[in-house]
């Protein structure tokens, strides 16, 4: 016997219609307070400089991976010629051996 349940759930957007009486009471409400609108500029303005705190470090980050891609590159490649030394190693071992 099994525990196991299947089931798909279906979400689907719901879109209500504006009516026109929200629409009259956003145009018809007070502005927001000097306070509220000064202490929304100083949230924007601290969005901002963490936004650009954000831009620096990605930029910071893309370096530093570019810089590990080269490097791993560049491991790659010693890794190829440290292979063919020992090869070469080793055939001249065998050559070695065989006089």
């Amino acid at each position: 016997m099994s525990d196991k349940v299947d089931a798909e759930v279906s979400v689907s957007p719901v879109q209500c219609p504006k009516s026109s009486t929200e629409t009259d009471v956003v145009s018809t409400s007070r502005p927001p307070s000097s306070d509220t609108r000064t202490s929304l500029l100083e949230e924007i303005e601290d969005l901002k400089r963490e936004q650009q705190k954000l831009m620096q470090l990605i930029l910071i980050l893309e370096k530093e991976m570019k810089t590990m891609e080269l490097r791993v590159e560049q491991s790659g490649r010693r890794a190829v010629h440290v292979r063919e030394f020992a090869e070469a190693t080793a055939d001249l071992a065998a050559l070695v051996r065989a006089e």
